[in-house]
């Protein structure tokens, strides 16, 4: 067997593993909260071995981490795709557009996880990755009033409004369409 072969078998072993703990993750959180779950009740769920689990991921939550970043790369890698962007304000109404769509469509799933894990690694971890990827749109896109206002605090204030608004609309039982909600954050960008 050729090597080029032996790796790309390798390769999609580990990302059927990688898929069978996540499945068995997203499947206990419907259960309970993230604190409440142990590796030994992923790795029983996913039918995977404990010392398997441990040869890729640190801990639950480094899965998590992994878990939240895949699906964040996947939904940019769709939402962007033969899309251009003149600024990073174009860049994120397009993307909080696809976003409310995805959340409108997987209401009940969110709900049920961020009520069992509402102040859990799970709101921390998702947090964190969306500063991260509000820090990287900002430094890619050159827009002069952003250079008054260092960048970390500009990814901290979206990331939080971002999570708080999505938040409060799916609880609210969405009580404005998704076009007025993105036409209250365009207005909202525009004050001045």
């Amino acid at each position: 067997m050729s090597e080029e072969l032996l790796e790309k078998k390798v390769d999609l072993r580990i990302r059927r593993t990688y898929k069978l703990l996540l499945d068995a993750l997203v499947s206990l959180l419907e259960e309970k909260s993230f604190e409440e779950i142990r590796v030994t009740d992923i790795c029983d769920r996913a039918m995977v071995h404990r010392t398997t689990f441990y040869k890729h991921f640190e801990d639950k939550y480094d899965l998590l981490k992994y878990g939240i970043t895949e699906v964040q790369k996947n939904f940019e890698q769709e939402s962007t795709a033969n899309q251009s962007f003149d600024n990073s304000k174009q860049y994120y109404i397009h993307i909080l557009r696809r976003v409310l769509v995805f959340l409108a469509a997987n209401k009940n799933m969110y709900l049920q996880l961020m009520k069992k894990n509402g102040s859990s690694a799970i709101s921390a971890i998702f947090h964190k990755l969306i500063v991260e990827d509000v820090k990287s749109k900002l430094e890619k896109y050159d827009i002069n009033i952003l250079h008054t206002i260092p960048i970390p605090v500009i990814a901290e204030f979206y990331a939080g409004a971002f999570i708080a608004l999505t938040g409060w609309w799916l609880e609210n039982n969405m009580p404005y369409s998704e076009e007025e909600m993105l036409s209250f954050v365009d207005l909202m960008m525009n004050i001045k």
